[in-house]
C-alpha cells in the first residue's frame, strides 16, 4: 500500500498537535507547519522520523516556497492537506472592532490557507483520492449567525468574517478542481476547549482529533465537497 502523507498547519498546540499525534500513530508520514524551530523540537522528539517539521510564516508569501522546498525530495505525493492554523479575535461589538485585527485574521485564515494550497497542489495532484480540509468553524456559517443560532456565545467580527471568507475559499477551490479527484471540505472540528474555544466548549482537542480522523475517510468515500461538523451534521453555508 502506498504511504499516506499529510501536511498539517498549526501543529504546535491544540487541535493541530492532536491531529499530528493521531496520524503519526496511524503510521502516516506527517509534515507539520510551525512558526519556529523551538516549537518543532518537542514534537520531533515525541514522534521521531515520521514527523517532519516545516518552519514557515503563513502570513508571508515566502511560505509557498518554504513549504515546497521542505516537501521536495521527501515525498512524491500528498494524500491530505489540513489547513488548521488560526488565531482568535477580540472585537465582539462593532465599536470595539479593529480593522487591523480583521486584516490579520484574514491573512492567517484565508491567505495562509491559500499559500499552503499553492505549495501543496502539485503533490496533491499525484495522490490517490487526495483531500483538502480547511478547518472552519460554525461561526463562519452566515445561516447560523443571521438566524440567531449563535447569539448565546461571544463572537468576534473578525473571526466570523474570516471563517465565512474561508468557507468561500473552500467552495471556490472545489469548483475549480471538480473533476480532478481532489476533494475539498470545510470542517468545524467541534466545540473544543482550547485558547480559542467558546464558553460552551464540550470536548478536548484530543477527543476532537480522534473524532475527525475516524470520520474523514467515511465522508471522503461519499462526498467530494461540503461544510460539516466532523462526526455530526452538515452545515448550511
Amino acid at each position: 500500500m502506498k504511504e499516506q502523507v499529510v501536511l498539517i498547519t498549526g501543529v504546535s498546540r491544540g487541535f493541530g498537535l492532536e491531529l499530528t499525534r493521531e496520524y503519526c500513530q496511524l503510521g502516516w508520514r506527517v509534515f507539520g507547519v510551525l512558526r519556529s524551530k523551538e516549537d518543532a523540537a518537542p514534537i520531533s522528539s515525541e514522534f521521531g522520523e515520521v514527523f517532519i517539521p516545516i518552519v514557515a510564516d503563513l502570513r508571508d508569501d515566502s511560505a509557498v516556497k518554504d513549504i515546497r522546498l521542505s516537501l521536495e525530495g521527501k515525498t512524491d505525493s500528498l494524500s491530505l492537506l489540513i489547513n488548521n492554523a488560526g488565531i482568535g479575535g477580540t472585537g465582539h461589538y462593532i465599536e470595539d472592532t479593529s480593522c487591523s485585527e480583521i486584516k490579520e485574521l484574514f491573512d492567517v485564515h484565508c491567505c495562509g490557507a491559500i499559500r499552503c494550497i499553492q505549495a501543496a497542489l502539485p503533490l496533491l495532484r499525484k495522490a490517490e483520492r487526495p483531500t483538502v480540509v480547511n478547518v472552519s468553524s460554525r461561526v463562519g456559517s452566515i445561516n447560523k449567525v443571521s438566524s440567531g443560532n449563535l447569539d448565546h456565545i461571544p463572537l468576534s467580527y473578525g473571526m466570523r468574517m474570516a471563517k465565512a471568507a474561508q468557507n468561500m475559499l473552500s467552495a471556490s477551490l472545489y469548483r475549480e478542481l471538480r473533476g480532478t479527484g481532489i476533494a475539498v471540505f470545510a470542517v468545524h472540528p467541534g466545540k473544543i476547549r482550547t485558547r480559542m474555544g467558546s464558553p460552551d466548549a464540550d470536548m478536548s482537542a484530543e477527543q476532537a482529533a480522534k473524532r475527525f480522523v475516524s470520520w474523514l475517510p467515511d465522508i471522503r468515500l461519499e462526498r467530494e465537497f461540503g461544510y460539516f461538523e466532523a462526526g455530526a451534521e452538515e452545515f448550511v453555508f
